[in-house]
């Protein structure tokens, strides 16, 4: 538990608590007004070709041959730059 005027008054340190993994209930003249928790993990926003074969192509047999041929004709175009 942290108070309002505590927070203020060590934000950085109060922070860095919260990002090692603590919740904090925030309170002000006694009330918890808020909750700190540490957010959650981002998503990747990007997913490599080789995890994309591996985690889909499972799923439907007649994807993985469409997949391929994608494949060879997306290697003519080359790296984006």
């Amino acid at each position: 538990m942290v108070t309002a005027r505590e927070l203020q008054a060590r934000t950085s340190d109060i922070l860095s608590l919260v990002a090692n993994g603590e919740t904090l209930t925030v309170t002000r003249h006694g009330t918890a007004v808020a909750v700190l928790s540490p957010a959650a993990p981002r998503k990747a926003a990007f997913l490599p070709k080789a995890a994309f074969l591996a985690n889909f192509a499972q799923a439907d047999p007649a994807l993985r041959g469409e997949l391929r041929e994608l494949d060879q004709d997306s290697a003519e175009l080359g790296p984006i730059e």
